[in-house]
């Protein structure tokens, strides 16, 4: 199917639209998922988060603040938005009252990369550069307990859809792994298994995005996870049950994202000899029918730079821009490759991208 393309352009600074020329083709409104998407930028100088309406193609500043404001995070009621912030001297972690603005801090003793419980009623974070426990606490932050204590960097903690576990990263050295903890008791185990790592070699260019070969998601009935691993070199996309017993390779990539149906899966995949351009690439859940949908050339990053959105078959994405050499941000009909985009003109562009429930 043709491609339609809806194009605006924002000054970023100040926040006003200004449309281009309409192109012979456009996406007809009401075809494209109408709701918010949350992200941090780093437009204003500092990291700040903002909120991009998909059906005015307005954006605003939520945090304003001077501090670096990051990783956003809704809870499932679309009500508040839990982020990170060294506003007063440490990474703690907020959460915002959206109809408000009211900003309420949860931690005193450091935190980072909020994520909400699937029913709302708890939060887990991980410590700050200093610690690299994993916490969990009620929405208001009273009595916190750390779940996991360990060496090593814990990145990109992800609640299981039924509530039960927590999978995360954790990078000791140069070998990232992905781990299992029970939220009820704390027994922690190790998911992807030492012998996924055993041949690990380390990219030789620093830029190189290490962690992401052991980002990590959930099939939405909790039975099974993908993951990036490194087996002697290869860069592949394992999906495992949540024993850690049984593993099947699906494809060549990293930072897999299982579509809120299960049925597919967005990921990344190295494209040349540079180890900082990827493409963006959708496939069906068994590896079959792979799609490349957009480009990322010389960027450094630590995130995934696309999330599913729900009930539909469409991505938002951040992406290269052919014309502009810039990065866009995109919605993506993944099954007739509409799309729609705001060109953020920006390098680098927007990080943490969370869409409203």
């Amino acid at each position: 199917m043709k491609k339609q393309l809806l194009t605006l352009t924002f000054l970023i600074l100040n926040f006003p639209i200004v449309a281009l020329p309409t192109p012979s083709s456009v996406l007809t409104e009401g075809t494209k998922p109408s709701g918010e998407i949350a992200f941090a930028t780093e437009h204003f100088g500092d990291k700040e988060i903002v909120i991009l309406d998909t059906s005015s193609g307005q954006i605003r500043n939520l945090t304003e603040n001077p501090a670096s404001d990051n990783h956003p995070a809704w809870s499932p009621d679309g009500l508040k938005l839990a982020f990170d912030s060294n506003r007063n001297g440490n990474y703690e972690i907020f959460v915002m009252d959206i109809s408000s603005g009211v900003i309420e801090q949860i931690t005193y003793t450091g935190g980072r990369q909020p994520v909400w419980s699937p029913d709302g009623k708890q939060l887990a974070w991980t410590g700050d550069e200093n610690d690299s426990g994993l916490f969990v606490a009620n929405a208001k932050g009273d009595n916190p307990k750390q779940l996991v204590s360990m060496q090593g960097v814990i990145f990109s903690p992800k609640w299981s859809p039924d509530g039960r576990y927590i999978l995360f990263g954790s990078q000791y050295g140069s070998s990232p792994n992905v781990y299992l903890a029970e939220v009820d008791t704390g027994v922690m185990r190790l998911v992807t298994g030492e012998v996924l790592w055993q041949n690990y070699v380390p990219f030789p260019d620093s830029n190189a995005p290490t962690r992401g070969f052991a980002y990590h998601t959930w099939l939405p009935d909790s039975s099974q996870i993908a993951f990036g691993s490194i087996v002697g070199g290869p860069v592949d996309i394992l999906v495992a049950d949540i024993k850690g017993e049984e593993f099947r390779v699906v494809t060549n990539g990293f930072y897999p994202a299982w579509s809120v149906d299960g049925q597919m899966i967005a990921f990344l995949r190295f494209e040349g000899q540079i180890v900082t351009n990827y493409g963006i690439y959708v496939m069906n859940a068994d590896g079959t029918e792979i799609r490349r949908i957009g480009g990322l050339g010389g960027w450094e990053f630590d995130f995934q730079p696309f999330t599913w959105i729900p009930d539909s078959d469409w991505l938002a994405v951040i992406s290269e821009n052919d014309e502009t050499d810039m990065y866009d941000f995109r919605l993506v009909d993944t099954s007739s490759e509409e799309q729609w985009s705001v060109f953020l003109d920006s390098r680098p562009p927007v990080s943490s991208l969370a869409w409203r429930p």
